[in-house]
């Protein structure tokens, strides 16, 4: 998970849905540092021989929901990887 540019793909409230950054706001309201809520996602990357995890919902100190959609983070990873390969392989 890339910290600089990992995306939350549908963040809840009773309004409104939207995608926004992990930011240090965004992951203060879930009682945890930034560095933290990384580590936690990371706990659900694939790993051989196990079904994928689509989403995580997060409680927030606001009494809302925050829901991360992991499927979207691993198609940036993917798509950081690629970038990745082809800057190693012409720079």
């Amino acid at each position: 998970i890339d910290n600089e540019r990992i995306q939350i793909a549908n963040y809840h409230t009773d309004k409104e849905e939207l995608s926004c950054e992990l930011t240090d706001d965004l992951s203060d309201q879930c009682g945890m540092k930034k560095n933290a809520l990384i580590k936690y996602l990371k706990r659900f990357d694939l790993k051989k021989g196990e079904s994928p995890t689509t989403e995580v919902f997060l409680p927030t100190k606001k009494e809302e929901t925050i829901a991360i959609n992991l499927v979207r983070i691993r198609e940036i990873q993917t798509e950081l990887n690629q970038c990745k390969l082809l800057d190693t392989a012409f720079g």
